[in-house]
């Protein structure tokens, strides 16, 4: 193995990055997992894009804990909405489909507010919508079983239109269904809810 480059700048921000996971994935030390986050939520801050370089330590480690640590689940959302906004364009492709369905999966989860599971996924589609076109299918397939289980809840509905808004042309091969399923949502509502539906 090679000599360990201590001048490279990335150095410390990885050994620091790594220690601060290897907290959040032991159990046993639960009464530390804020201020890691914290801690990580201070050099997200300080690196803002460049924290692009380190999503290959972070993200494996944040799906993981989607799965196993139900309590941490809304912490590391607005964790991963930070990482998204800041790396902007440089949010690598390999990484979207993980936090696709991450976003997906837990859109309904009652351990994380619902509002910011969609600001998340909006966010992922505001910044990564190039890599999201072969995933219509499965985005607005979620989307649709979503409406007609919240139909009630305007919230909701808002959310959906929301992303599907930005999503735009590449829904093109799906709006027959999106559309009729809207339809007959919207004469659900009054006509003053119908008119703030159709600004959106």
């Amino acid at each position: 193995t090679g000599a360990v480059n201590l001048s490279n700048p990335e150095y410390y921000a990885t050994v620091t990055i790594k220690a601060l996971l290897k907290v959040l994935c032991d159990s046993t030390l639960n009464q530390f997992h804020n201020l890691a986050v914290d801690a990580l939520n201070f050099i997200l801050n300080t690196l803002k894009s460049r924290f692009s370089n380190f999503l290959y330590l972070v993200i494996p480690v944040f799906t993981h804990l989607f799965q196993t640590e139900h309590s941490l689940r809304e912490l590391l959302l607005h964790q991963l909405d930070k990482i998204l906004k800041l790396c902007g364009p440089n949010f690598h492709e390999q990484f979207v489909e993980p936090v696709l369905e991450l976003t997906l999966t837990y859109l309904t989860d009652p351990n994380i507010k619902l509002q910011k599971c969609f600001e998340t996924l909006l966010t992922l589609v505001k910044t990564s919508k190039r890599f999201l076109r072969h995933k219509m299918d499965l985005i607005t397939t979620k989307l649709n079983q979503i409406i007609r289980s919240f139909e009630d809840s305007r919230d909701v509905i808002y959310w959906v239109l929301s992303v599907y808004f930005c999503l735009g042309e590449m829904l093109d091969n799906h709006l027959e269904n999106i559309i009729s399923l809207l339809t007959k949502i919207i004469t659900n509502y009054s006509l003053t809810d119908t008119e703030s539906l159709s600004n959106i």
